[in-house]
């Protein structure tokens, strides 16, 4: 199952955008363990001195960088795919 990819977190909180990454992140090493050392060298934690504002903001971005890195990635994933099934 593909994790619901969102575009827009200025709504989330927190807690859901730490599920949101768990979800993604299972997703991509799942998936695509290949790009797990990305993940590994991404992990986060909400910082901002206790300022729910910040830490969101951090939350998001780190979100959106998995989401990108998986984005970019698939489409060489499948083209890969295609030219091993054509051997």
């Amino acid at each position: 199952m593909t994790p619901n990819l969102h575009s827009n977190y200025t709504m989330k909180t927190e807690r859901e955008l730490n599920e949101d990454i768990l979800e993604l992140t299972t997703h991509i090493m799942k998936t695509y363990p290949e790009l797990s050392k990305y993940v590994a060298d991404m992990s986060v934690k909400a910082s901002g001195g206790g300022n729910k504002e910040n830490a969101v903001k951090s939350l998001t971005n780190h979100y959106e960088y998995l989401e990108k890195v998986m984005k970019n990635y698939m489409p060489q994933h499948q083209n890969s795919n295609l030219a091993h099934s054509l051997n």
